[in-house]
């Protein structure tokens, strides 16, 4: 019974994409214990997800068992993973977890503790002595305090006699520099750079692989996550799967199709036609489609590299398809397909391309990016 108590009460972190992060707390441990958290692994799938340990913070005292760094959580099951903590030094501590689904998507775990002092050792022998002689130390240093006070005295009557001796006005000094600002002020200045640089920072750089740091960036991160969690929820909302689900009967029965006069895996107008007809959509909304429909994050390294990283994106995902293409192979060398390879591939570009389309319209409505859907021809 304290067995389900406790896995009851242990937070839980969600196996999906951009699941937020829960926090686990450790309280107060004194250096030199250690402590043991749980966490539970919820797979809300019907199928089992691997979960492996990608980066723990050992160097703060943190681990998990040799046993946990690969478990396998069965279809909407869960399962415990253990956390323990051995202070190394005094303070608060903040760090965080790396978890691998499938060796694809990272998730995090907030880790939190206060390491408090740990109980003094009682005197000994050896460390008695130890303070027999700082005693001593102390009286000789008071002894040496009094000598000095005596030559302090004598040398304040021997300056009293020279101050009687005519002495030449010194020379003007420049005037001494400002005093340096306080604590106060200096947080002033800074809350104030913050304020200016959210309130002038343009909203179309989200999504744009800035690069930016201090404040702004922060700022602009967590704005980047804040839309990635709401577009993850509207993606698997009732209405947009509902909705999903009667496209994928349309296309399977093939009540919706390509035309049949139309090869879109030779035929590289067509596939240039269609790759202008998404990039039509604002780089950051489409990145942002993409990374929520594939659970992926595309890396771009700066806002000049957006739309190459997004086209070749959707040449390798949209119109193509590496397991479709592997299903209807003939022959490796070279490359083979039967006569059901078109068909299929052209089901999956559609159903990609209707897909965006759906999103980004519910996503466009909602408002979950401050700019507008489309660019400016």
């Amino acid at each position: 019974m304290e067995a389900m108590d406790k896995e009851n009460d242990a937070p839980k972190l969600l196996l999906k994409g951009f699941s937020e992060p829960p926090w686990l707390e450790f309280n107060n441990v004194r250096v030199g214990n250690a402590i043991t958290k749980q966490i539970q692994l919820v797979n809300s799938t019907a199928v089992s997800i691997g979960v492996s340990v990608d980066k723990t913070p050992i160097k703060k005292g943190f681990s998990v068992p040799l046993d946990q760094k690969t478990i396998e959580v069965p279809p909407f099951g869960s399962l415990p993973l253990n956390v323990a903590w051995a202070p190394v030094a005094v303070g608060k501590v903040r760090e965080t977890l790396t978890l691998l689904l499938d060796k694809k998507i990272r998730l995090s775990v907030r880790l939190s503790g206060n390491a408090t002092e740990g109980k003094k050792q009682p005197l000994t022998p050896s460390s008695k002595s130890v303070i027999s002689r700082s005693t001593e130390a102390t009286a000789l240093n008071r002894s040496t305090i009094s000598r000095s006070t005596e030559s302090t005295a004598l040398n304040r009557s021997t300056i009293s006699r020279i101050s009687t001796i005519k002495k030449r006005p010194a020379p003007k000094l420049p005037a001494p520099p400002a005093e340096p600002k306080s604590a106060s002020e200096r947080q002033d200045e800074a809350f104030t750079r913050w304020i200016n640089d959210i309130l002038t920072h343009p909203d179309l750089v989200l999504f744009g692989a800035s690069q930016q740091a201090g404040f702004g960036g922060v700022n602009l991160r967590r704005r980047e996550l804040r839309a990635r969690v709401l577009a993850q929820r509207l993606y698997n909302s009732e209405e947009v799967v509902g909705r999903m689900d009667t496209l994928d009967d349309a296309i399977r029965e093939q009540r919706l199709a390509v035309r049949a006069d139309i090869d879109m895996l030779n035929d590289v107008g067509v596939r240039q036609q269609v790759l202008e007809l998404l990039l039509c959509y604002q780089p950051a909304w489409l990145r942002l489609a993409l990374e929520t429909i594939f659970s992926e994050n595309i890396r771009v390294d700066n806002k000049d590299a957006m739309l190459p990283a997004l086209s070749k994106f959707l040449m390798k995902r949209i119109l193509w398809d590496d397991e479709t293409a592997q299903a209807h192979m003939i022959q490796q060398k070279p490359a083979l397909y039967d006569d059901g390879f078109t068909l299929a591939l052209h089901q999956h570009t559609l159903r990609q391309v209707l897909m965006i389309i759906l999103l980004l319209d519910r996503a466009a409505s909602a408002q979950i990016l401050p700019m507008t859907l489309f660019t400016k021809v």
